[in-house]
């Protein structure tokens, strides 16, 4: 899930603003040679398609709260991108990869967390169980320096029986 996270954030964000600078010069291009009027709507877009990079980028290692910001922004800029898709036929593109943006992140946000490996105290410092995470000593566990193993206490004498006393009647 991180390497999509950064790999789609990186792409998102080049999309973004290649989206901006075309919207841009579409605009540019309109004024000069008048004819059918572009709103900047492919501004907006673009914009949503940068920031749901940028929040890509940035959660990559966060849990699934940042999934649902992923889906509300990349489902936001599909939609636009559908609804201005009849006038202008370059935001197809970005109406695929902001639905499929969206898929991914409602599939990862239906996927259980993998719970890290626990970290076991040994000493003064930290040991992360990789192979066995039930092992009952320290050094059975890679990486561990050796532990010589517990020391049995020493037994005790079994506590004294005292007599029953008395019953009432005897």
């Amino acid at each position: 899930m991180k390497v999509w996270k950064i790999v789609s954030g990186i792409i998102s964000v080049l999309g973004g603003v290649l989206l901006g600078l075309l919207t841009v010069f579409l605009a540019f291009v309109t004024l000069i040679f008048p004819g059918d009027v572009i709103d900047l709507m492919g501004l907006l877009i673009a914009l949503l398609i940068f920031a749901g990079g940028v929040v890509s980028v940035v959660t990559c290692r966060a849990r699934h709260k940042s999934n649902i910001a992923l889906i509300a922004i990349f489902a936001v800029a599909a939609a636009l991108c559908i609804w201005r898709l009849d006038p202008y036929f370059y935001l197809l593109y970005p109406a695929v990869w902001c639905a499929a943006c969206a898929i991914v992140a409602i599939v990862f946000t239906c996927l259980p967390d993998k719970e890290p490996p626990r970290r076991v105290v040994h000493g003064n410092r930290y040991i992360v169980a990789q192979y066995d995470p039930n092992a009952h000593y320290a050094s059975h566990r890679i990486g561990a320096p050796p532990v010589a193993p517990p020391q049995e206490a020493p037994k005790e004498p079994p506590a004294p029986q005292y007599p029953q006393p008395p019953q009432n009647g005897q």
